[in-house]
């Protein structure tokens, strides 16, 4: 266990020797200890860290990770992580030692397995891609308000109740940095050559509307010449309008309903990757697939006794093992 920093300290002290009592056992270490939030390159150097930690025999993995960036770090987790053993995030705050602690249960529990990347704040267990944030300053204003919670944690017993539905990982290899940009469409954005002059040193654009398929002809000319050049593609604002993009034009690619931020996210990942616009169309129907696909309910009220768990502290991986592995 690599101990660096205040917040290894603590888990030494009270955390580890806690979760020893319950045939777990922590391994921490830092990975970053930054002054603000992980940028998208260290975030996937997080998730090698994390998936090595696995490939050498940790039972789960737990992230913390300021509030602020909790909701954009664990979508992007998400879509790469390629493991039945959970990767759980939790974040810093008031009540980081609670949620450290219930976060060590899930991701030591066989009953998080296959759930992907999970986010656990007050005692409840949220799927990476239905958390979102009612723009608080506190835990308490994270949720899932499509789908509800994906289980809780009462009496150090972990209850999963649902399945998240969720595509295959993307690949964590990255061929070269993409650059993509996120615009939201204005009035002169109309004016010949004005997207094209915004996109010129970009690699890919999402663009931001008020609507389904309400592009003003001049616009959608400036849009198919872009698209061209680079993949665009068209979201909305979930503010402004519920409609997504379902047929936004030629060589254009629809968001379908995924947050703006989210979809430059997915687009990014997808040009670092070397993905083309087939692919990337692709992955963008697949996301709104599961996000509307059904749900599994699962029996979880029993949970067996000592699992390895993978513990992160400060953006750091801790690697679990039973007492009884050897």
């Amino acid at each position: 266990m690599t101990q660096t920093g205040p917040m290894n300290a603590t888990i030494r002290s009270t955390l580890v020797p806690h979760l020893r009592e319950s045939g777990i056992q922590l391994d921490v270490a830092d990975l970053h200890d930054l002054p603000h939030a992980m940028t998208f390159d260290q975030t996937l150097d997080l998730a090698l860290e994390a998936s090595e930690a696995v490939r050498t025999g940790a039972d789960g993995v737990i992230v913390t990770q300021g509030l602020d960036a909790l909701e954009g770090a664990a979508y992007l987790l998400d879509l790469v992580w390629p493991h039945e053993e959970p990767l759980v995030l939790t974040g810093t705050g008031p009540d980081e030692s609670a949620n450290l602690r219930t976060a060590s249960l899930v991701a030591a529990s066989p009953a998080a397995r296959g759930l992907g990347v999970l986010v656990v704040l007050d005692d409840e267990i949220h799927g990476a891609r239905a958390l979102s944030s009612a723009g608080g300053t506190g835990t308490a204003s994270f949720g899932s308000p499509r789908s509800g919670p994906v289980g809780l944690v009462a009496d150090d017993q972990v209850h999963v109740v649902t399945a998240p539905s969720r595509p295959g990982p993307l690949p964590l290899a990255r061929c070269a940095p993409a650059r993509v940009g996120l615009h939201t469409l204005g009035g002169d954005d109309d004016a010949p050559g004005r997207l094209l002059a915004l996109a010129e040193n970009l690699d890919g654009l999402v663009l931001v509307g008020a609507g389904a398929n309400r592009l003003p002809p001049a616009l959608a000319a400036s849009l198919d010449a872009l698209a061209d050049r680079i993949p665009v593609v068209l979201a909305t604002d979930p503010e402004l309008s519920p409609e997504p993009w379902s047929a936004p034009g030629p060589g254009l690619i629809g968001a379908r309903g995924l947050h703006p931020a989210r979809a430059r996210t997915l687009l990014r990942l997808l040009l670092s990757t070397g993905a083309q616009r087939a692919a990337i169309a692709e992955a963008f129907r697949s996301e709104q697939l599961h996000r509307r696909g059904p749900v599994a309910f699962i029996d979880s009220h029993q949970q067996s006794s000592g699992p390895r768990a993978t513990d992160a502290a400060h953006t750091g991986i801790a690697e679990g093992r039973t007492d009884n592995d050897d």
